[in-house]
């Protein structure tokens, strides 16, 4: 999945929080301790209750004076000021503490200034002021005691929490779900959702043990601290960091409300009154049950037709409820159910019912093709006021909104009626026979049911919007495997290019090898008749030496020096020949080795990519067979979404852009009747039952991981977090500033830690993404470095080094290979992960490179800026004109979103860079 990495500007501007004071009595400020032998600054005689604690005694004098200069990043004289361990060890002068013996020790000589160099120095660019007598005194006591204490001083956790004020808070985290369908932002103390297939927000996450709290009863608030990281699991579940805590949050994916019971036969309508409190249902034999939804128990039933109910609706007023049947009869009795009724025959059956005009007239549907409208029958005497003809078949549903009215019939058409005048205005083409429609509450768009289609239309224009086939389920395998089909492409094109740069190299290094052979043989050669010449030239220096002259000895000696000279020559030539070509011959193996693997991962790279196509083919297969009939259908109370159930046995919701949102599963027979009230769903099915759906069901902590005050769980602020993709890890980052990088793997299902590394950088992390494969983990962050870690055990593999300030941001691309990380710097670096090494360096930024994400499958890549900008590349999106903190992408790259310093949440398609919403904070 999909990552969720943060950086929190936050973080840089955060200081250690007040100590708490630890009494000690000054015996004589005014007396330096005779054993300091009476110069620099007097060193007083402290009388201490109990042990010097290091963390809340000696820490805080040693930051505001000592540690700006000797920390671990940044340690003048190779000096650590930071725990006792780094005090002990010293620096280039040796041990700076001996414990038990002050007068002896460094850091007490230099900071009484007793020796040169005195610290801190004068004139010091950090304003260090030197310590005071009682100062000094504390710190002699504590080394006398044996210079002990934990190994960090940690953040003690405010008593008082107070909510963030001000409802335009900067966004400084967000998260995206994997499959693009929501988001979340953090502003301040809070977590605002947002539906991104619908494009509106979708609430806030609220920790309902805060409201408890004093200053938190009205602040809608899901942490205490500001919200430092986000991220979402492939399952929908949010995970959020604040102080020493995080906590996972989930809804159910369905929540029944009520098992209505069942009817005596299949259910054919079901409507509700005006005031979303009862319901009425009718049957395949005519009965008729109304029922209250709060309470399915207080109900009552009816025969009411001789044969199916196909539509059902309660008057405007409440007060009587109006049926038809296929029987061709329309009904109206009370709603209480008194016998006494009002029952109209109708020429023909009647195939559904319709209330127009704000309920002062009655549609009908009828099998002759016919659509008659009516006055609210006050007598049997009723007749009709007018026939809409225009179908050429029967008329199978009826929807009206206001004075509209739609009829959609079985000759394959959905048709739109000024009921006033009698006339047809627009006829929709469905394709098939329409079963059901539906117009949105605002009357501007309909959706046509019928055959394994949904078709939703623009009612202004006819145009079509989006058209809806299949199960939501099967649709979404779909889309995962053309995902993981075009990675396992990009792998194998990688893999061939990486294959055929080793055969290249195999190549040179063979070629090299060879000409190193050659030239080992020629030195060789070269080298055996130089030996030659010499031992020519010897004998005849040997020669010489007996009967020659003196001219004679000196020729025959300059002839045998220059010969050995030159064996010597050959024979350092023949060393350096031989060197080469075993040089050669191990550069050359080493190829053949590199070649070898890069052809067998060329080969599982293919076999992967083979695999993909068959998943792929295997999941539109599915999908296609999961094409099931449409029975019925409705718009949200909103009108955002479309709800619809059919042959499939489930309940689906969709945008009205085809994008599939949720569906609720329980019927065991093809969903006949689907009805919308407030913010539940009434779903009807062919097997007599009822169900009664909460359509926005609570959102709820599950887990909380840390306490939000022991330093033991979490050092500092979470500010990273990642699900891996499976959703069952969760992957930590933060720690002490300046201090340590905090790294933990967590078990999701359980809340259990897996492994916990709290020396994973030098400085805090504030960047996590899982590897594709779920096998590593990426650490960015504030000491410079990307660092790599395997899952499995923690162990760390690869320290990434190359930027010059923060490290923000790290992402994986999405097949494993490359990583790019985002820094202070103002740069992007992209990294070869298996030959640890950087590829390329992207620039042209005007401030922090904030965050880093690749687009899908592919190489580009997403970035936001401190100058303002989103960039895919160098390419900015309109719209941000402040800090933008943060930008993430779906899986599949095709939504982008990014948050700022104004509090505004973009959203933008990506194949277009088209802004598509603009989320402000409501004032």
């Amino acid at each position: 999945m999909s990552k969720a990495r943060h950086f929190n500007p936050s973080l840089l501007l955060a200081t250690l929080l007040p100590f708490a004071a630890v009494s000690y009595v000054v015996a004589d400020p005014a007396v330096a301790d005779a054993e300091a032998g009476g110069t620099g600054i007097p060193i007083a005689q402290i009388e201490h209750p109990d042990t010097v604690d290091f963390a809340k005694e000696i820490f805080p004098m040693l930051k505001a004076n000592c540690i700006a200069c000797h920390n671990a990043s940044k340690a003048k004289g190779k000096l650590n000021l930071e725990e006792p361990k780094a005090i002990l060890k010293g620096g280039s002068e040796g041990p700076s503490v001996i414990p038990g013996n002050a007068n002896e020790s460094l850091l007490l000589i230099l900071a009484a200034h007793q020796d040169d160099p005195i610290m801190p120095p004068d004139g010091n660019k950090s304003n260090a002021v030197p310590l005071t007598p009682e100062e000094l005194g504390l710190l002699k006591l504590w080394i006398d005691q044996g210079a002990k204490g934990e190994a960090a001083a940690f953040v003690e956790a405010p008593e008082i929490w107070y909510p963030v004020k001000g409802a335009k808070q900067p966004i400084y985290n967000l998260a995206m779900a994997p499959d693009g369908r929501s988001a979340v932002a953090g502003r301040g103390n809070q977590i605002h959702l947002y539906d991104l297939a619908r494009g509106v927000p979708d609430g806030l996450l609220e920790d309902p043990e805060l409201i408890k709290e004093a200053h938190f009863e009205t602040a809608h608030a899901a942490h205490r601290d500001l919200v430092q990281s986000l991220a979402i699991s492939p399952d929908g579940k949010v995970a959020s960091g604040g102080f020493r805590e995080v906590k996972i949050w989930s809804h159910p994916s369905q929540t029944l409300l009520h098992k209505v019971a069942a009817m005596p036969e299949a259910v054919t309508t079901l409507a509700a009154d005006s005031s979303g409190t009862r319901a009425v249902a009718g049957d395949s034999a005519g009965n008729v049950r109304i029922w209250e939804l709060a309470n399915p128990d207080a109900r009552q039933e009816m025969k009411v037709h001789d044969s199916a109910v196909t539509g059902a609706l309660f008057t405007a007023d409440g007060t009587h409820i109006v049926t038809s049947s296929t029987d061709a009869t329309i009904r109206v009795r009370a709603k209480e159910g008194e016998p006494n009724e009002i029952k109209i025959t109708t020429p023909k059956a009647i195939n559904g019912l319709a209330a127009v005009k704000d309920g002062s007239l009655l549609a009908t549907a009828h099998a002759d093709g016919v659509v008659r409208i009516w006055p609210v029958p006050d007598s049997e005497n009723a007749t009709a006021s007018k026939e809409l003809k225009g179908h050429s078949g029967s008329v199978n549903c009826l929807a009206s909104q206001a004075a509209q009215l739609v009829s959609g019939a079985e000759d394959n058409t959905a048709r739109l009626w000024n009921v006033d005048e009698g006339k047809e205005l627009r006829a929709f083409d469905h394709g098939a026979p329409v079963k059901a429609v539906a117009l949105s509450p605002d009357g501007k768009r309909l959706v046509t049911a019928g055959g394994t289609v949904l078709k939703i239309w623009n009612m202004e224009d006819g145009a079509k919007l989006a058209e809806i086939k299949g199960d939501d389920r099967m649709i979404s395998g779909v889309s995962e495997a053309e995902l993981a089909l075009n990675v396992a492409k990009k792998a194998t094109e990688e893999r061939k290019k990486r294959l055929d740069e080793a055969a290249k190299r195999l190549q040179e290094e063979g070629d090299k090898s060879k000409a190193a052979a050659a030239e080992l043989a020629k030195s060789q050669a070269e080298l055996v008749r130089k030996r030659v010449e010499r031992a020519t030239a010897d004998a005849a220096l040997q020669a010489v030496e007996i009967s020659g002259n003196d001219e004679e000895k000196k020729k025959a000696k300059e002839a045998f020096d220059k010969a050995n000279s030159e064996v010597a020559s050959a024979e350092e030539a023949a060393d350096r020949a031989r060197q080469n070509a075993e040089l050669g011959v191990r550069l050359t193996s080493r190829a053949a080795e590199e070649n070898i693997q890069a052809e067998s991962d060329f080969a599982t790279a293919e076999s992967s990519a083979k695999e993909a196509e068959a998943t792929l083919e295997a999941a539109k297969k599915a999908s296609t067979e999961a094409e099931k009939a449409w029975n019925c259908v409705t718009f949200s109370k909103d009108g955002t979404a479309v709800i619809a159930g059919g042959d499939s046995q489930q309940v689906t919701t969709w945008a009205l852009d085809g994008t599939p949102m949720a569906h609720f599963v329980g019927h065991s027979a093809a969903v006949n009747r689907v009805l919308v009230t407030g913010d539940s769903i009434v779903s009807a099915g062919a097997n007599k039952s009822i169900l009664h759906w909460d359509a926005t069901p609570d959102w709820k902590v599950e887990r909380t991981l840390g306490d939000g005050k022991d330093h033991k769980q979490f050092a500092d602020r979470v500010t990273a977090l990642a699900f891996d993709s499976t959703g069952k890890f969760l992957a930590t980052g933060g720690g002490s500033p300046s201090r340590s990088g905090e790294l933990k793997l967590w078990n999701t299902t359980d809340g259990t830690m897996i492994f916990e590394n709290n020396e994973a950088h030098s400085d805090t992390i504030v960047g996590i993404e899982f590897s594709p494969d779920g096998r590593h983990i990426a650490c960015a962050s504030t000491d410079r470095f990307v660092r790599i870690f395997e899952v499995e055990e923690g162990k760390e593999i690869a320290a990434l080094e190359g930027h010059t300030s923060h490290v923000l941001d790290v992402t994986w691309r999405a097949d494993g290979l490359v990583l790019a990380s985002a820094g202070g710097d103002k740069v992007i670096k992209l990294w070869d992960f298996e030959g640890r090494k950087q590829l390329k360096t992207e620039q042209g930024f005007g401030k922090e490179v904030t965050s880093i994400d690749f687009l899908g499958a592919s190489d580009a890549f997403l970035a936001s800026s401190g100058d303002a900008s989103v960039r895919i590349n160098q390419e900015r999106l309109g719209g941000p004109n402040a800090y933008t903190h943060r930008s993430k992408a779906d899986a599949a790259g095709r939504l982008i979103i990014a948050g700022d310093q104004n509090s505004t949440l973009r959203v933008w398609r990506a194949s277009d860079k088209k802004l598509l919403w603009m989320f402000e904070p409501a004032e």
